[in-house]
């Protein structure tokens, strides 16, 4: 794998997001939105904790691009900050407004002294070779009773059949593998879920529709309360 830088050219002009129109076009914002949206009312059923009343809570995307996932949070009255590792997406998520605060660094330095209650790490793990080291820092920055939602591709979809994969997924991994890095750490809960989201169906129904299934889903879920 070549090293790839997180700039215009990833976000804007790569084969994953550039073909139709970048990660700026309204598609991605919402489709993304969506994502965030649905998988916090899926954390919520899960954990049978309201996550979609973020009043006096505060809460971290990590990885946040853009700012779509901030921005989420904010509508749902969390005090939100972000971090990525990407200076020109940072630049895009503090033009927008996004978040508290944002800040350039990797996830695994968080430098944030104050605990949270929300920790949202979607499609970040898979970017990463020890990811291990990654949870270990979220979960020093949960409070007591704080939640990390994270979710990475599986290893197990069918998806990875197709041609054009994203060459800075340097760890698709399977729900198992998931699990075993999160149990290293003391959760109060641990729950792992493989998801499939149906296809086109925000497009259709104005929402992203998902299945719990066995193992094959395309996306991994992983809810730890600390």
């Amino acid at each position: 794998m070549r090293k790839t830088r997180f700039d215009e050219g990833y976000f804007e002009r790569g084969i994953h997001y550039g073909r139709r129109g970048g990660y700026s076009s309204l598609e991605v914002k919402t489709r993304v939105s969506m994502e965030y949206f649905e998988l916090l009312l899926y954390a919520k059923k899960r954990f049978h904790i309201d996550f979609i009343n973020g009043k006096d809570k505060r809460a971290l995307d990590v990885g946040c691009a853009y700012g779509y996932g901030l921005r989420v949070l904010q509508s749902l009255g969390y005090k939100t900050y972000g971090l990525d590792r990407s200076r020109f997406a940072l630049r895009k998520a503090k033009a927008s407004a996004y978040g508290h605060e944002v800040l350039v660094t990797t996830a695994e330095y968080p430098p944030f002294r104050d605990k949270f209650d929300l920790i949202v790490c979607t499609n970040l793990l898979e970017h990463v070779m020890h990811p291990g080291v990654v949870v270990n820092a979220l979960y020093r920055c949960l409070r007591r009773g704080g939640f990390l939602l994270a979710s990475s591709p599986s290893k197990l979809s069918l998806f990875r059949l197709m041609p054009h994969q994203d060459e800075t997924h340097v760890n698709v991994a399977s729900p198992g593998y998931w699990k075993t890095v999160f149990e290293a750490f003391e959760w109060s809960q641990l729950k792992t879920a493989s998801l499939q989201w149906i296809p086109f169906s925000w497009l259709l129904l104005g929402k992203i529709v998902t299945i719990t299934v066995p193992m094959f889903g395309d996306t991994v879920v992983v809810l730890g309360q600390k």
